[in-house]
């Protein structure tokens, strides 16, 4: 479970989505520690062979999917063999966490796509 700004969020739900998108082979869901909320929602996004993906599609598809605190904010499309797994090939999430820092692009929910920010009195 993932903890931002106090709201739960189910990795495996968030995934979910983002593999019923198009051109998305495999996603991998996972909470990148953050000094403002606790924790974002990170996503390393394995896209199909031959496949572009385009970050600012993919999240208008999962905003239509998902609770906005449920998109992920930090996303990284990453090669299969990038993924850092263990011997018995599950995903090292504490190393992904870490990959997402390094390479992870920000989605940030306040750009001026996403609308203004919540609780600010206008509608989305």
């Amino acid at each position: 479970m993932i903890k931002t700004s106090g709201a739960n969020v189910a990795p495996a739900e968030v995934e979910r989505e983002i593999v019923a998108l198009d051109d998305v082979a495999s996603a991998h869901v996972v909470a990148v520690p953050d000094p403002e909320r606790g924790q974002l929602v990170g996503a390393a996004i394995v896209p199909r062979d031959g496949a572009r993906l385009d970050l600012s599609v993919v999240r208008a598809a999962l905003r239509e999917r998902l609770s906005s605190y449920k998109v992920p904010r930090l996303v990284a499309v990453v090669g299969f063999d990038e993924l850092p797994r263990t011997p018995s090939m599950k995903i090292r999430k504490r190393d992904l966490a870490a990959l997402l820092r390094e390479r992870g692009t920000t989605l940030d929910e306040r750009s001026a796509e996403a609308g203004p920010p919540p609780g600010c009195g206008l509608p989305d």
